[in-house]
């Protein structure tokens, strides 16, 4: 559902920061 998609892109974006986000703009499609 949204809420729980939004939820996951969020922590998805804070791990993406902290690990350097270079690769989420790279591959956004592998997740």
């Amino acid at each position: 559902d949204a809420v729980s998609r939004k939820i996951s892109l969020d922590t998805l974006v804070e791990f993406a920061v902290a690990q350097g986000s270079q690769w989420i703009f790279i591959s956004p499609h592998d997740i």
